[in-house]
């Protein structure tokens, strides 16, 4: 959390509140200037150990009009102490985050079944197709004896979606992930995994679809440069948006390229990932 361990560099986090206006976030360590020293037993002076007034991490929120609350978190002999400020600074706290390595197939379906109670199935379906046309039903049961995704390709029998490749299974959890956070934000690890360039552009209007229908905010990861060029081709006036980290002179910042900074990269092949 603290760049270079240095605990002595406090963190800030600017933002915008749509009815507070802009807020700020400082996150340092606070040492204490108190100790209790218990009345029995036996203590050792030299150590911290057994010392009941330790470090605590400090979340500072200061509001447009200089309104400034406190939360500290502090670890104790049974676990950890929050205090909880009282402010009605509100935040969305709802996230999910899809990795590019770890997979919870339950869990897809688990969300697939809340979709199905919701009478919204088709969303993920119609994301699907857009790679396999040939699927026509997707379905969550536990024919396998734990709860997964199946789907109808035309055969005898529902096939695994798993087996269709790691590009259909990702695609299909990241719709899944924004179904379940509506109002929230999803994080995706290298969206591209798994899938062709050519189909790149329909996933991302898919991806902006249900974004909008559940009013959720999509933060990506890539490395590839088509992936940023077909988000660019399906959703330049659509809120799409391309933050670069960059180090200069031994520090980072990140640069934020807007749909006409992002035309002239890909007009001229200038490196932005």
């Amino acid at each position: 959390m603290f760049s270079d361990l240095n605990f002595n560099k406090r963190v800030e986090i600017y933002g915008s509140h749509v009815s507070l206006g802009p807020l700020t976030l400082n996150l340092f360590l606070s040492r204490p200037n108190t100790i209790e020293i218990p009345l029995s037993g036996d203590w050792d002076p030299t150590s911290v150990t057994g010392l009941s007034g330790t470090r605590a991490l400090v979340f500072a929120f200061t509001d447009a009009a200089g309104k400034r609350v406190e939360g500290r978190v502090r670890p104790t002999t049974q676990g950890v102490q929050i205090e909880q400020p009282d402010t009605d600074i509100t935040f969305t706290s709802t996230s999910t985050s899809i990795s590019s390595r770890v997979w919870n197939p339950q869990e897809d379906a688990q969300r697939l079944g809340q979709l199905r109670k919701r009478k919204e199935p088709d969303i993920v379906l119609k994301t699907l197709q857009v790679i396999e046309p040939k699927i026509t039903r997707v379905e969550d049961n536990s024919a396998s004896g734990s709860p997964m995704i199946w789907v109808d390709v035309g055969l005898s029998e529902l096939v695994p979606l798993s087996t269709l490749g790691d590009g259909m299974a990702r695609v299909a959890r990241l719709i899944l992930a924004i179904s379940a956070t509506p109002g929230g934000l999803v994080l995706v690890d290298e969206i591209e995994n798994g899938l062709h360039h050519s189909v790149l552009p329909k996933i991302w209007r898919s991806v902006a679809h249900a974004a909008t229908q559940y009013d959720t905010q999509v933060v990506a990861t890539t490395h590839s440069f088509e992936c940023v060029e077909a988000a660019h081709k399906a959703l330049e006036n659509d809120g799409f948006m391309l933050h670069r980290l960059e180090s200069r002179n031994g520090k980072n910042r990140c640069v934020t390229y807007g749909p006409e900074a992002m035309d002239g990269a890909i007009r001229h092949n200038m490196e932005v990932r």
